[in-house]
């Protein structure tokens, strides 16, 4: 009985970890995300002088990056 509860124990363990793993990958994404925002938004001119098709393409590369 003691052993089987251990095991079951162990077994959500590594579980979390699982989960804690991918949730770190997601926070560093969206850390970078949001720096590559700042960065973006604090020169603004560069961001009116790019043509709307690369920032159309590059809007959308953004948006699609976590369902990968």
């Amino acid at each position: 009985m003691k052993r089987r509860s251990s095991r079951v124990l162990h077994q959500n363990g590594s579980q979390i970890d699982r989960g804690n793993g991918r949730a770190l990958q997601t926070q560093i994404f969206v850390r970078a995300l949001n720096r590559w925002s700042v960065e973006f938004h604090r020169d603004r001119t560069t961001a009116e002088s790019m043509d709307q098709a690369t920032r159309t393409r590059h809007t959308f590369s953004v948006t699609t990056a976590p369902a990968e």
